[in-house]
């Protein structure tokens, strides 16, 4: 059962924009409460890829390495997303809420949206395993410790990223069908 509270994405509609700009194209992952919301911005994005979003089998997994998590989704027909998690990008009162909250939370809305307009095309609440969700958080509040600044992190996930593609991160990483 997905616990997770729906007021967080009452207010995104499809065929609306989003209330903020996008900064790049592809997934972008943010704490959201005691869970995560990804936002996957796409220019050219065609009906195949909606349907896909929308329908598509799903596989997801945590590649972890030094002390930084990958969340890892596959999407059937629409393609693999690798999405880095650094918890200094999040202000302190959004760490808080995401370490604190609700133990138990574990689904995740998947928004998809074109670039750089940020009009919604899709949206899709997915459920992970609840003890995925914990090793998330584990690790990034293991990220408080290790790393002394973002810059620091995020120079590590940049190195990271050059000595694993997506193939070599999902070898190493348990995927779960949703």
């Amino acid at each position: 059962m997905a616990e997770y509270n729906q007021d967080a994405i009452r207010d995104i509609r499809i065929g609306k924009p989003l209330d903020f700009d996008p900064p790049g194209e592809g997934p972008i992952p943010y704490l959201a409460g005691a869970t995560l919301h990804v936002y996957t911005f796409y220019s050219g994005l065609q009906a195949q890829d909606v349907q896909a979003w929308t329908k598509g089998a799903i596989q997801y997994g945590v590649f972890i390495q030094d002390t930084i998590p990958f969340f890892l989704l596959d999407i059937a027909g629409f393609g693999e997303l690798d999405m880095p998690l650094n918890i200094f990008w999040e202000p302190e009162e959004k760490q808080r809420e995401f370490f604190e909250g609700n133990p138990t939370a574990n689904a995740i809305p998947l928004v998809l949206a074109d670039y750089p307009e940020a009009i919604v095309r899709a949206v899709r609440l997915i459920a992970i395993d609840p003890k995925i969700m914990f090793r998330i958080k584990e690790t990034l509040f293991d990220q408080l410790t290790v790393y002394p600044t973002a810059d620091s992190c995020t120079e590590n996930l940049s190195t990271i990223f050059e000595s694993f593609d997506s193939y070599e991160m999902r070898e190493r990483t348990t995927l779960y069908a949703l």
